[in-house]
């Protein structure tokens, strides 16, 4: 569980890599040259689920 806040710069495409790893995106601000990402909700791999379940 947790939140990731980024700041990344603007022209490179860091929502993708964010959507396959946590349920939620979202820009909260920025300008031409920089975003503030929000990413909530992690999601679990595969293989980390099964560390937990030994």
């Amino acid at each position: 569980k947790g939140t990731l806040v980024l700041v990344a710069n603007r022209h490179l495409p860091y929502e993708t890599t964010l959507a396959s790893s946590f349920a939620q995106v979202q820009e909260l601000d920025g300008d031409t040259r920089f975003k503030i990402l929000q990413a909530n909700q992690p999601r679990t791999s595969e293989k980390s689920g099964r560390a937990k379940r030994r």
